[in-house]
């Protein structure tokens, strides 16, 4: 079942954004949230927190598919249409 959630997450847009968040927002708001409680804020800027982590989750996932993973998919259906 992990292999198939990773494979869609190599393979969809969708894919991407789901493991960016979670490998990037869910570290990033964590972190976040123990500095502000350590400081003594507990809920300071909680909301520009979690947009802040959920945007530095974003910016990856985009990359990723349109500079590597959608060009790759772009060159291997034009290989195959070539080909036939």
């Amino acid at each position: 079942m992990l292999k198939a959630f990773l494979n869609w997450g190599k393979s969809s847009l969708w894919g991407h954004l789901v493991l960016s968040l979670v490998a990037v927002a869910a570290p990033l708001l964590l972190l976040g949230l123990i500095t502000n409680i350590r400081a003594g804020y507990p809920t300071a800027d909680l909301g520009m927190l979690v947009f802040l982590s959920i945007l530095a989750a974003i910016c990856p996932a985009f990359f990723i598919w349109y500079c590597v993973t959608a060009p790759r998919r772009r060159r291997r259906a034009s290989h195959r249409n070539n080909s036939v």
